[in-house]
């Protein structure tokens, strides 16, 4: 697969990336060791305490969802339509996969569970995104001929014997 742009990435490696950030990584740089403070770190904010360290596809998912439920007409609401059709794909394929092999803890209930949450997520959707129902016609063409909407800028003078003008007719 060609892309238009270096800055575009496969898909494929988007989702693996988002699943990588949902499992935990050791750090064999050991770069946490250079951060002077009490470890492990803690949030700032009171909101954050809570969560988990990790982020999943679903939770990506229900991101992309929320912001474009917000601003469907948006640019960054056309971005995140493009990024959840890229990667929902991929997540569905890797869910069955998962559930064929027996990895997943409690089999084809869990894939079940998984499911119905993406089906609420893209219920939401489709709840919330009245604008992007609408058809599109973009502009159209018209064969007619018609005058040009150019007009002279300059505003009309007509001389008349009152006038003070330095030429003469």
């Amino acid at each position: 697969i060609k892309y238009e742009s270096s800055c575009q990435i496969a898909p494929k490696a988007f989702f693996q990336l988002l699943q990588s950030l949902g499992q935990y990584t050791a750090d064999p740089l050991d770069i946490l060791e250079l951060v002077d403070t009490e470890k492990p770190l803690k949030a700032l904010d009171f909101c954050y305490q809570m969560d988990s360290e990790t982020l999943t596809v679903l939770d990506s998912i229900s991101l992309c969802v929320t912001v474009i439920s917000y601003a469907p007409d948006s640019e960054r609401g056309h971005q995140m339509l493009t990024i959840l059709d890229s990667i929902l794909p991929f997540h569905l394929m890797h869910m069955q996969t998962l559930t064929t092999k027996k990895e997943t803890p409690g089999g084809p209930r869990a894939e079940l569970s998984m499911i119905h949450n993406i089906s609420v997520c893209i219920k939401t959707l489709i709840y919330n995104c009245e604008a992007l129902t609408r058809n599109f016609t973009g502009p159209q063409r018209t064969l007619d001929i018609r005058e040009t909407s150019v007009k002279n800028l300059s505003p009309h003078i007509e001389i008349d014997e009152d006038s003070h003008s330095k030429y003469e007719k």
